[in-house]
């Protein structure tokens, strides 16, 4: 902060985000980083008028940061790269490949590329999966950057033993660190690229790292690509020898692996008991409306899920 005081932000319209309550000729007072105060920019101006950095609102919106709930930040890097092609070409012929030659500090760049942008745009905390290294990784960026992040390590089955070091390696070092400003999830690629026991081990692994590392306030969480097309329940039985009866949230639920520390990223090719199953599992949505049209993904049943009361938020992929 530029003032020892704190900062005064005063007649802007203020969106307290609680219970629909709009301030207009609202005012802010922050000191030491954190909001102490908020109200009438005529009453609050009394308390903190003096020593106060002053920023003039008029005309703008406050609010809070917007959070982008699924996002693989390094991969700003790759932004044009591939367009115009479905899912699994775009994966596996030209993403995946690419992606074998970027380097810990190209992870780092595009990570904090994606932290400058994010904070432009109003975005503050950014949910992000992707390659885990030591020595240079998005944890890093994200801290660097000043942003809220939860970072986390993205798992296949044909690298098990690299991803639990990694994850072990990006808890210890990162979880909570920043001020806990920065948090680290447990991330299964997809129920297509993760074998059903992996599947599992991960999910044990998870409440193992969370006994050691995490809180009631700052959990361990999930994050997983699930039913992103609607081919994806027989990209599972044709990856893994099964065969499926319901839909995809119903073969993870039996399982073992859903909670509500659980996001969820697409779910555009949901069965109806898919969605009960989320219901009463308490399992997050991470809608990414533009990358599902990117890649002709197709339309997340989202006026559906909302009905039944579950949780969805936005994300850019």
């Amino acid at each position: 902060m530029a003032s020892k005081m704190g900062v005064f932000i005063h007649n802007g319209t203020i969106l307290t985000m609680k219970s629909g309550k709009v301030i207009r000729q609202g005012a802010i007072a922050i000191e030491d980083e954190s909001i102490v105060d908020v109200g009438k920019t005529r009453e609050l101006k009394r308390k903190y008028g003096r020593g106060y950095e002053k920023i003039g609102a008029q005309g703008k919106v406050v609010m809070p940061g917007l959070i982008n709930t699924h996002q693989h930040a390094a991969m700003s890097l790759l932004r044009g790269y591939a367009d115009d092609l479905p899912l699994r070409e775009w994966l596996e012929n030209w993403i995946w490949p690419i992606e074998k030659n970027m380097s810990a500090h190209d992870i780092y760049v595009g990570a904090l590329l994606t932290a400058v942008e994010s904070i432009m745009s109003g975005t503050t905390t950014i949910n992000t999966m992707y390659h885990y290294t030591p020595e240079e990784n998005e944890a890093k960026a994200l801290a660097d950057a000043g942003v809220r992040g939860v970072v986390g390590h993205v798992c296949f089955s044909w690298r098990k033993k690299e991803d639990k070091k990694a994850l072990q390696d990006l808890t210890k070092n990162w979880h909570g660190k920043n001020d806990g400003l920065i948090r680290v999830s447990v991330d299964p690629h997809s129920p297509y690229t993760v074998d059903p026991e992996y599947m599992k081990e991960l999910h044990v692994l998870r409440h193992e790292l969370n006994q050691k590392y995490g809180s009631e306030k700052s959990p361990i969480i999930c994050h997983v690509h699930v039913a992103e097309t609607f081919d994806e329940r027989e990209k599972i039985q044709s990856a893994f020898g099964l065969k499926l009866k319901g839909g995809i949230m119903e073969y993870l639920d039996a399982l073992g692996v859903l909670d509500e520390h659980i996001i969820a990223a697409h779910c555009v090719a949901l069965t109806d008991n898919d969605i009960n199953v989320m219901r009463k599992r308490g399992v997050k949505v991470a809608h990414n409306p533009i990358s599902n049209l990117k890649l002709a993904s197709g339309i997340s049943p989202i006026p559906k899920m909302l009905k039944c009361g579950l949780t969805v938020s936005l994300g850019t992929d």
